[in-house]
């Protein structure tokens, strides 16, 4: 009795569209004898709601076994011991190889396989990039290692003390180009600076000048008269809220015998209106 008193409130399918008739029918379908409808046909519009259902969408049953997570560790563990049993490399020491020696008397297109010496100080370094490394000697059919009695040349290495990107100062614009003189070739150099103009992240902000207020109250107008109003759309089918007019207009005709549809209870804030 309850189905059947909630389906007379319920907006008829012949007044609808094609596409929201469907979805009308599936839902009484569903409302009469549960389970039958396993989809809900696709509409422009949402069904009305159903009181009776209180879940939207009812949780299924979680399945008993589970399959095995890849990411878990014991995988990713597993995966990494079988890359190391597949790289099983070879070592031998080699003697240095002279830079002044290395005459090739073959042709080049016939050597099908090029290994290259590179001459690498492990000794003399201040640290090391023991991934870097790892990850070369992986992609190494075999590995070559020599002493080598000759000094390494020294290293520059300096830091660049700049902020961080989320501290930097915030770019207006592309930038003003303006011309250069370039004094080794005697000629002026057309739009070959640049001049960035930069907001200082730290900047305060300051009151606008008096002599500016007239215009920005004239802009500010301009742009709320362009600006989409937001107006409610009363007795409508769907909406965010139940229009309480239609609702009482719909309870007072029922009352009174007259068969009517419940189809406009709701209103919808839309904007657009000018």
């Amino acid at each position: 009795r309850l189905v059947e008193a909630h389906i007379a409130t319920r907006p008829a399918p012949e007044s609808l569209r094609r596409a929201e008739a469907q979805a009308e029918s599936a839902v009484r379908a569903a409302l009469r004898e549960p389970g039958s409808v396993q989809h809900l046909p696709s509409a422009k519009r949402p069904p009305s709601p159903v009181p009776l259902w209180l879940h939207p969408q009812p949780p299924g049953q979680l399945s008993a076994h589970k399959a095995a997570d890849p990411d878990t560790p014991e995988a990713a563990g597993d995966e990494q011991r079988r890359e190391l049993e597949r790289l099983r490399r070879q070592a031998e020491r080699v003697k240095t190889p002279e830079s002044d020696r290395g005459l090739i008397t073959v042709r080049m297109e016939n050597i099908f396989t090029w290994g290259e010496f590179v001459n690498v100080d492990r000794g003399s370094e201040d640290e090391d990039d023991l991934d870097r490394a790892e990850s070369i000697a992986r992609d190494l059919d075999r590995l070559a290692v020599s002493r080598d009695a000759k000094r390494a040349a020294a290293t520059l290495k300096f830091d660049l003390d700049l902020p961080a990107e989320a501290e930097d100062d915030l770019v207006i614009g592309e930038g003003i180009r303006l011309p250069e003189w370039d004094w080794k070739q005697q000629c002026l150099l057309r739009d070959h600076c640049r001049i960035v103009p930069m907001l200082a992240a730290d900047a305060p902000s300051i009151p606008l000048p008096e002599r500016l207020g007239r215009t920005a109250r004239r802009l500010r107008n301009q742009f709320q008269a362009l600006a989409p109003a937001r107006v409610w759309h009363r007795a409508q089918t769907d909406g965010q809220e139940i229009d309480i007019d239609a609702y009482l207009r719909f309870a007072a005709d029922r009352r009174a015998g007259s068969a009517v549809e419940g189809d406009g209870l709701y209103r919808e804030l839309r904007s657009g209106a000018r």
